[in-house]
């Protein structure tokens, strides 16, 4: 913008600024300026952030990436999807609606278009793995530390974002996960 004075000054110089992109311009706009990728997204579309970050002269080793990822760990897969199931159940079909309505106002419109908008019922959920953006981060330590791994060398992410206490989940349930994660899988990837 031009004619503004910020009153608050930033303390990074320059300011890093993020992007949540998903599409394939704002992907390459965000690689032509240099800015950081809040997204992980299939490989192709990682390659479009990629050419559009060297093209513009900027190194794709040097910025950030990271993902959203939800999920909730207990001491076993069993208990751990016991204890979200039916909260990520809630959470996946509120975002299928939100998507049917993006839909509905513009058919056209590539919206999530690959996301599968039937939501299994519950038993069945845990069986997909399936989260409400992508894959759920559900299990015990061990599993969720596998899974992570997995989507590490598909993704060149440096960053996680990790969401827990699903909607409606007895909050204990949640600050168990919290801690689980804390003692159990952040020190597996802290010289990674």
């Amino acid at each position: 913008f031009s004619r503004v004075q910020m009153t608050t000054k930033p303390v990074q110089k320059p300011v890093p600024i993020w992007i949540a992109a998903i599409g394939p311009k704002a992907l390459e706009e965000a690689g032509a300026q240099g800015y950081n990728l809040a997204a992980g997204g299939p490989a192709d579309l990682q390659k479009i952030y990629d050419m559009a970050l060297e093209k513009a002269g900027h190194d794709p080793q040097k910025v950030q990436r990271a993902n959203l990822h939800i999920g909730h760990l207990a001491e076993t897969d069993e208990k751990a999807w016991d204890e979200a199931e039916p909260h990520m159940r809630y959470y996946i079909e509120w975002q299928a609606g939100m998507v049917k309505a993006q839909r509905a106002l513009n058919p056209n419109a590539p919206v999530h278009s690959d996301m599968e908008l039937a939501v299994p019922p519950l038993g069945e959920l845990r069986k997909t793995g399936r989260g409400p953006y992508a894959q759920a981060f559900v299990g015990s330590p061990e599993t969720v530390i596998e899974q992570l791994e997995d989507e590490l060398r598909v993704y060149p992410l440096t960053q996680i974002i990790w969401s827990m206490g699903l909607p409606g989940q007895d909050p204990r349930q949640a600050d168990r996960s919290a801690e689980l994660f804390a003692k159990e899988v952040m020190p597996h990837f802290k010289h990674k």
